[in-house]
């Protein structure tokens, strides 16, 4: 999978409270995997399936370390 350039954060909002945001909107194809990376710096690698009842399959959990290896 090819890295993707950051780009100014787009805010997810309801009403006045803030409920995440994101870096870009990136379209996957089945067989693509991607990291899912949390505030403490872990990850979460995830591929996406040909299913549309259940389209990502958690393949295995990421420490900081590992995140940052494919960054």
């Amino acid at each position: 999978m090819e890295k993707i350039p950051k780009q100014q954060m787009i805010l997810i909002s309801k009403g006045d409270t803030k409920i995440g945001a994101y870096n870009s909107m990136i379209i996957f194809k089945s067989g693509d995997q991607f990291i899912h990376e949390l505030k403490n710096g872990e990850g979460m690698l995830y591929e996406v399936a040909e299913d549309l009842i259940n389209p990502l399959r958690l393949i295995d959990t990421l420490s900081s370390e590992q995140v940052k290896k494919h960054k």
